[in-house]
């Protein structure tokens, strides 16, 4: 609560961190959590601090799956979208029952519903960084036959359903204006074989943008990697934040993530690659930045307007 306390008025769009729908989604020990009605009242107290300033508060939603270690210390459990080894984890992992699927959709639901009643502005679902709805798109992780498996197609339906099942409780109980977003990796490449590619990813990007998103959060990490390339697929040479943007055309908004930790980064994300920067590693270091950027000379690095532009 403190910290958010200290950078509520950071940013116009503020994001919690990824926040357990479920018992089983444990990977931190000391994570956030949205799993059960009890944890309301805390909830809603966050809510207000993070919007105390006038800004719009977003929480991300997510199942750990096969990275949930610390369910697994506690429950002798991990779940994911199949049963397999990793040479990378010291514990076995268990691919979900189709009514363990039903289950976890409905988490997401409930979980959703929860953040509405707590008197969030939105929801950023988490489809990224090798979380459940991840494992369920990579051909890695994901060895089922069925249909959540297999083609890609089948792949990308665990995160489609999410997008369902959650815009389903928007409708019905969230005010008009209620944000969702949607995470994504934009590839996974790597030794043990491609989970899936840039040109994958756009096909997943391109679906959630049928059903109705406000924004994607690409998701990417190392130097300049705001402004980074496909390694492999038809877009290798080409910004895969710029393609995207290219790709929706206009039908959701693109957040830049990854190694934005300067103002010339920032203003460099917002102006060649996307249409919304994430400062988080920034406003970590320091929660005023947004009004040093204000009350900067140089309007260049105005990053963020004093009034309106709100998301």
């Amino acid at each position: 609560m403190a910290y958010w306390e200290r950078r509520n008025d950071s940013g116009n769009l503020l994001i919690t961190g990824a926040t357990a729908v479920s018992e089983y989604s444990d990977a931190y020990g000391n994570g956030l959590k949205l799993h059960k009605d009890e944890l309301l009242d805390g909830w809603k107290k966050l809510a207000i601090v993070m919007k105390a300033k006038g800004n719009r508060a977003v929480v991300q939603l997510f199942h750990a799956g096969y990275r949930a270690s610390v369910t697994y210390k506690e429950k002798g459990v991990a779940y994911s979208a199949s049963t397999k080894e990793y040479k990378f984890l010291d514990y076995p992992v268990t691919g979900l029952t189709e009514a363990q699927i039903e289950e976890t959709l409905n988490d997401f639901a409930a979980a959703a519903k929860r953040a509405i009643d707590a008197g969030f502005d939105g929801i950023e679902i988490h489809g990224a960084n090798r979380y459940l709805i991840h494992q369920f798109f990579s051909a890695v992780s994901n060895v089922r036959n069925g249909q959540w498996g297999g083609s890609l197609e089948n792949r990308a339906r665990f995160g489609l359903e999410v997008v369902k099942r959650i815009k389903a409780v928007i409708r019905q109980y969230a005010k008009p204006d209620f944000i969702l977003g949607y995470r994504i990796s934009p590839e996974e490449i790597h030794r043990e074989g491609n989970g899936f590619t840039f040109d994958e990813a756009l096909y997943l990007i391109d679906e959630v943008a049928k059903l109705g998103v406000d924004y994607f959060n690409v998701s990417q990490s190392g130097i300049r990697s705001f402004a980074a390339a496909p390694k492999a697929g038809a877009y290798m040479g080409q910004a895969i934040n710029k393609v995207i943007k290219e790709k929706l055309a206009g039908r959701a908004l693109v957040l830049a993530s990854g190694d934005l930790t300067s103002p010339d980064k920032i203003l460099e994300a917002v102006t060649e690659y996307a249409d919304i920067a994430s400062a988080a590693t920034m406003v970590l270091i320091d929660p005023d930045l947004q009004k040093r950027s204000q009350n900067a000379e140089n309007p260049s690095s105005r990053l963020f307007p004093p009034n309106g532009g709100r998301f």
